[in-house]
């Protein structure tokens, strides 16, 4: 296996820097991941020597095991646009480093730069530590595998609202990952735990070969697709970053701006339940990209603001001069498809339930029928 892990770790560094220089949102993500790849497979190819490094140098490279997690919430709230990955997620890589530092002597006592022979990694106190550090790393990854899977329940209920009842590609990607990292980090750990002197294949080996194949295969997805065209659907939200338009550009953008308000706002386009960036795009002729751009740069709101803008504006008109429809058919005709969603998109709108908004115009309209006869009769 020491040669197939020498490939693996080589086609993993060529594939990252293939990745990093590939035009796709995901890079970034997808190039950590390719090092983390290459630097793990490099780590068990060390594991196949005769001769190997000294433990004390072993467990600081036992760093790259607590990577997984941090990437792996850091590629789905990229797919979601949210910010969920700081500095403080990485902090635990510094856990076997630490152990190496202060328990030197538990782990054999070899200095940093020497080698030794196999047997050194069968001392009972090394076995102990490491099976710790491993049942460790596996707990970390489980903790990440949680929270991405929290987020991913999260933006299932976000896109059910805001968006379409069709999830997109990028939902069955995250699940995908999240499923190869669940069996990857099961058989490593049940890997070292059986063999933690290691072995020529183990199910460690063949959960690892899975992970390598579905990476491989984002990896290369994305290169063609980035070759192919310049379109990418693969975040489930539009970043809502301002796009500063160039300056021979600005008076077009002022003619698309009023272009697609006319048209959203004239044919309603936005109570389409169904509505989504691609479908609105074609509709109106433009490159999604193009959409979002002139939303981002005329309107300072993505996507999903702005048409929830509209919907909830024509929602509170509803309920004012539609009163005998109920608050449930009015967030159906408005165009949003979850209760929970219209409620707190109302309540940041308008700082109140749509009841209270209905009753407090209500009152209004009651003050005013009185008022104005009143007035009349002053003035006369």
């Amino acid at each position: 296996m020491s040669m197939v892990y020498g490939i693996v770790t080589g086609m993993f560094l060529i594939l990252a820097v293939f990745v990093g220089s590939v035009d796709c949102r995901a890079r970034k993500w997808l190039t950590a991941f390719m090092l983390f790849l290459a630097g793990y497979s490099g780590l068990i190819l060390l594991d196949s020597f005769d001769v190997r490094i000294s433990p004390t140098a072993y467990f600081c490279l036992l760093s790259i095991t607590f990577l997984p997690g941090p990437l792996l919430l850091g590629y789905v709230s990229h797919i979601s646009t949210r910010k969920e990955v700081h500095v403080k997620d990485f902090v635990f890589c510094l856990l076997p480093v630490m152990t190496a530092l202060f328990c030197s002597d538990l782990l054999g006592g070899y200095s940093l730069f020497s080698t030794v022979p196999r047997d050194a990694y069968v001392i009972d106190s090394y076995v102990m530590i490491f099976n710790l550090i491993s049942a460790m790393a596996g707990i970390h990854l489980l903790v990440y595998l949680g929270r991405a899977s929290q987020l991913i329940i999260k933006m299932r209920r976000d896109w059910t609202g805001y968006q379409s009842k069709t999830l997109p590609e990028s939902w069955y990607d995250m699940i995908k990952v999240l499923v190869v990292m669940i069996i990857a980090n099961s058989t490593q750990v049940l890997s070292a735990f059986l063999n933690p002197t290691g072995s020529k294949v183990s199910i460690g080996d063949l959960g690892f070969m899975v992970l390598v194949v579905h990476f491989v295969y984002l990896a290369a997805r994305a290169m063609i697709r980035a070759e192919q065209t310049e379109e990418f659907e693969d975040v489930i939200f539009e970043e809502s970053v301002y796009l500063a338009p160039r300056k021979e550009d600005r008076t077009d953008l002022k003619e698309d701006v009023r272009f697609i308000e006319k048209r959203i706002v004239r044919e309603s386009l936005y109570l389409n339940a169904d509505l989504s960036l691609p479908t609105l795009a074609a509709k109106l002729g433009l490159s999604s990209h193009r959409l979002s751009e002139i939303l981002n740069s005329g309107f300072q709101k993505n996507f999903y603001e702005y048409v929830n803008d509209l919907r909830i504006a024509y929602a509170a008109e509803l309920l004012v001069n539609a009163p005998e429809k109920s608050v449930t058919e009015v967030f159906y005709t408005a165009g949003f498809s979850n209760k929970s969603t219209f409620y707190g998109y109302f309540k940041k709108t308008y700082e109140m339930t749509p009841s209270d908004y209905r009753k407090q115009a209500r009152q209004t309209n009651s003050i005013m029928n009185n008022v104005v006869p009143l007035l009349r009769r002053t003035a006369v």
